[in-house]
């Protein structure tokens, strides 16, 4: 009779072992405080891993110099890149924008013709990539631009001589300005001689031949 009862109560308790404990049923109210918990902690994790401050890189900028010539009372406009009110001055314009220029034909074509030259904020390789490598000599910096007719005869020829074809003529282009519009009389005889004289090499007639002509009158009369 013993062995019978103990073998009832093995089987009852192996049963009731073998059955899951009864899934407890959650409130609405209880799920929705659970899932609040679950957000502030997430947030509360993410404002951990992450600093409160960003710092934003400042704007980086090119420095583009005009060197041309135009009447007084006009402007160059340069898209994208800003306003040129006085030649042989630079302006500063953000990367982004000067690369988004790059794509202007304006822009290009004042490039092409060696007015327009970026002076700083460029890599030397973004120099290579946009094609904008200056070869010493070949141009006029801003400071021969506004003092080339202050240099002696010997400095104007030697800086001359070197530069590139473009630039001989926006010389002879700024002696042209200076003799017949200003009558400056830093504009003389012998070194408009020696210039003209250089630039035959490549332009049979000379550059410079109207002012000596011009002079030639003025001794002749």
């Amino acid at each position: 009779m013993a062995e019978e009862i103990k073998q009832e109560n093995t089987e009852q308790t192996t049963a009731t072992r073998g059955r899951k404990p009864a899934e407890r049923m959650y409130s609405k109210d209880e799920l929705d405080a659970m899932v609040k918990a679950a957000v502030a902690e997430a947030l509360k994790s993410a404002q951990a891993a992450s600093p409160s401050v960003v710092q934003v890189k400042q704007d980086e900028y090119v420095t583009i110099l005009y060197v041309g010539r135009f009447a007084n009372g006009t402007t160059v406009s340069m898209p994208h890149w800003g306003t040129i009110a006085v030649a042989g001055e630079t302006v500063d314009v953000p990367k982004k924008d000067f690369i988004r220029g790059l794509g202007n034909q304006v822009n290009r074509s004042l490039i092409a013709k060696k007015k327009v030259f970026v002076i700083d904020g460029l890599t030397e390789a973004e120099r290579k990539r946009f094609n904008l490598v200056y070869e010493d000599g070949k141009y006029l910096s801003q400071e021969m631009f506004h003092a080339i007719l202050d240099y002696p005869k010997d400095k104007i020829c030697a800086i001359y001589e070197k530069l590139c074809d473009e630039h001989k003529q926006l010389v002879a282009g700024m002696f042209m300005d200076a003799y017949f519009e200003k009558g400056d009389t830093r504009v003389t005889g012998d070194t408009v001689k020696a210039l003209n004289a250089i630039s035959k090499k490549t332009h049979k007639d000379g550059l410079f031949t109207r002012i000596l002509e011009d002079i030639g009158k003025k001794y002749s009369e």
